[in-house]
């Protein structure tokens, strides 16, 4: 996760899957976010307004998710 003057974007690295989605937990934006495919296996998503100290997870595929 990056802090920019916007929000927050996300980026990670999950070859072998097809799709990711961000799951942000609390704060103002709390939701699910796809992430957009990459080369080589990246994902990754901006979300505006998302702060520090948001708490999300990132699940790649059908799976539960894995905290950052």
């Amino acid at each position: 996760a990056h802090l920019d003057g916007e929000g927050v974007t996300f980026r990670v690295w999950a070859p072998g899957h097809r799709t990711v989605t961000l799951v942000l937990e609390s704060g103002d934006r709390a939701g699910e976010y796809p992430l957009a495919a990459e080369p080589h296996g990246y994902f990754s998503t901006c979300v505006g307004g998302a702060r520090a100290g948001d708490l999300y997870r990132l699940r790649p595929g059908d799976g539960p998710g894995y905290p950052d």
